[in-house]
């Protein structure tokens, strides 16, 4: 898959990374774990069961002659002979179809109700799968499980983060069955009864123990559980659809309703009625290595979108694809949750208008994490359908603007995203909102300057399809510090284009000057730990020796090699706006701290801090 991510819009800033754990053991380093649902994000796999039977559906014995599918006739209506095809053969195994270069022509709606089904072409220039239906009809390629039984009351384990629930009457229920759990009073736009999708793995009396423990609080907001029968193990790869007109509502190109491990890879998806894909009711569902284009209708009222999360679908993941021309790129609404959106990229079309690319659209979506995505307009929470619920997350992305448009919006999290127009902080009073660089500027937030931030929120090392990591947002070292090289340079317009240098070696002085990228320019920033930094310079001529300062108030800022004594520490204290107070850690200096004087050439001095411009730091990373 290209790799359609930009890299070149980098901006230093004094936060340091650190690599994470494996998932339910994630290490979140400063970040605040509570705001994350506390099974984690996951890096979903397809569950291949195998012992596949490989059939070619247009020669192979195991069909009839007239119920295999020729490619490029479209005298066929591909829909009706591909639904014989998966009841009629080789029923009870799993079923592996596969069409060869070609195209063939979908006339009707295909509704399909197998699981263990693998489809697959030749590649998306390939294997065309033509969505041929008639304009008053709607349709597409269908996926669907039995449904659910009847809903029983939750009577207790209703709160977040409860791994088990107790429910009226669990004669329905056995270990291994799917159970949807929901607010049946939620109090969300037209009462929308969101929740999320468990599986059962223990069963004692009428308490179910859950897979995925609970990501919002139900308590009081009359909770129930209902058994679901998912079609499971199901894959569409290597192949293009392709829709030729427009359809009634509600028309996707794929859509699943109540499925279990759903793997869609390497599609191409062209021109969508609706949605190009649409996932309902599901759980464990991914697509990956997909392209996304155009809409025959860009209009409002769900047209024009990309991927849908919706109906309480539960860890969904869309990853390493890419969008272009649709009014939305991926919507997760009507409670879809627990779903990662990854290392995607969303490009204006000529159809394209001004609506939001990645989002959340209301009506209770909740726990969902956008990582790593690349848009050319906006990556929020939007304001269209109401309140969402907890945990929704930006983490790492670069957009027009990012962030809460939604005042219902409940904790939601907005953290190192690269940002060209607004920080969007609507719902400031829950919102968790720190090391984002805006326009230009870094903004620590709740974070502090020496905050410990992952790569990633789901990922334990950098995917195949990235180029750079972490993509987007602060960089910097993994804790111990020392490899990251800054310039420093002060906020005053006297200095404008000066940085700090060290100059005359051992006991030398330290100047401002013209920035010329020079080694003596460049500086290694050192965590100490106890919010304690050491500046080395990166100049071979200084060999590791240490910022320090000297002579108390008005003495001259030196270069000395590291003792560890006080004057050779510093504390970083966060000003806002990408700025910074470098104060000596000595108790000698009282608080003083480092203060550009005289100019250019002028030394580097310690002075009571004055809140002037000429003591205000940025420390910008450097390549």
């Amino acid at each position: 898959m290209k790799n359609w991510f930009r890299l070149d819009l980098r901006f230093g800033v004094l936060t340091f990374l650190c690599l994470v754990a494996a998932a339910h053991a994630f290490d979140y380093g400063d970040l605040d774990a509570n705001r994350f649902p506390i099974d984690g994000w996951q890096n979903l796999a397809w569950a291949d069961p195998g012992n596949w039977q490989t059939v070619n559906v247009t020669n192979s014995g195991a069909i009839p002659a007239a119920q295999r599918i020729p490619a490029n006739d479209p005298t066929v209506d591909a829909s009706a002979r591909l639904k014989w095809i998966v009841d009629n053969v080789n029923v009870g195994q799993n079923l592996r179809l596969y069409f060869p270069t070609g195209t063939y022509h979908f006339q009707t709606d295909c509704l399909i109700e197998r699981g263990n089904l693998d489809i697959q072409g030749d590649g998306p220039t390939a294997t065309v799968f033509r969505l041929d239906i008639p304009a008053a009809q709607s349709g597409g390629l269908r996926f669907a499980g039995a449904g659910a039984a009847a809903p029983t009351d939750v009577t207790g384990g209703a709160g977040r983060n409860s791994g088990a629930i107790t429910v009226a009457d669990a004669a329905g229920f056995a270990v291994g069955d799917f159970v949807e759990i929901f607010m049946s009073n939620s109090g969300l736009k037209d009462n929308y009864a969101a929740g999320q999708i468990s599986r059962i793995t223990a069963k004692n009396g009428n308490t179910l123990t859950l897979d995925l423990k609970l990501g919002v609080d139900m308590i009081g907001k009359s909770p129930k559980a209902q058994k679901r029968t998912m079609l499971s193990n199901v894959r569409v790869r290597d192949l293009k659809l392709f829709r030729v007109r427009d359809n009634v509502d509600v028309s996707s190109n794929i859509k699943t309703f109540s499925v279990h491990n759903f793997n869609v890879k390497n599609v191409t998806s062209e021109r969508s009625a609706n949605h190009h894909m649409e996932f309902g009711r599901s759980r464990d569902v991914i697509v990956r290595a997909c392209v996304f284009e155009d809409a025959l209708d860009q209009g409002v009222g769900g047209h024009g979108y990309g991927v849908a999360i919706k109906g309480n679908t539960t860890q969904a993941m869309v990853v390493d694809s890419h969008f272009e021309n649709l009014r939305h790129d991926v919507v997760i609404h009507f409670g879809g949750n627990h779903s990662v959106i990854a290392y995607n990229a969303g490009i204006e079309g000529p159809q394209s208008g001004t609506d939001n690319r990645f989002i959340t659209h209301g009506r209770g979506a909740h726990n969902n994490l956008f990582e790593g995505n690349f848009s050319d307009r906006d990556i929020v929470s939007d304001n269209v359908h109401g309140a969402e619920l907890r945990g929704n997350t930006y983490f790492r992305n670069w957009g027009r603007d990012v962030g809460d448009e939604n005042p219902a919006q409940d904790t939601m999290n907005v953290v190192a995203n690269e940002v060209e127009g607004a920080l969007r902080n609507n719902g400031a009073g829950s919102n968790y909102v720190g090391a984002n660089e805006v326009g230009g500027v870094f903004q620590n937030g709740v974070l502090s300057p020496t905050s410990v931030l992952p790569e990633s929120l789901f990922l334990t090392a950098q995917p195949p399809y990235v180029s750079a990591w972490p993509l987007y947002g602060p960089v910097g070292g993994t804790g111990g510090g020392g490899t990251t090289v800054y310039r420093l340079e002060v906020s005053a317009g006297t200095y404008n284009g000066d940085a700090a240098e060290a100059v005359d070696g051992e006991g030398g002085n330290v100047r401002m000057k013209t920035w010329n990228n020079a080694a003596n320019q460049r500086w290694l920033l050192v965590d100490l730990g106890g919010g304690l930094f050491r500046l080395n310079s990166d100049s071979a001529t200084y060999n590791g020796k240490a910022l320090q300062a000297f002579d108390s108030a008005g003495g001259d800022v030196k270069m000395g090699t590291w003792q560890n004594w006080g004057n050779q520490k510093w504390k970083l204290i966060d000003l806002g706006g990408g700025l910074f107070r470098i104060e000596s850690a000595a108790s000698t200096y009282n608080g003083k701290v480092l203060q550009a004087m005289d100019g250019d050439n002028g030394n580097l001095k310690m002075n009571t801090w004055q809140n002037w411009g000429n003591q205000k730091w940025r420390l910008v990373i450097l390549p």
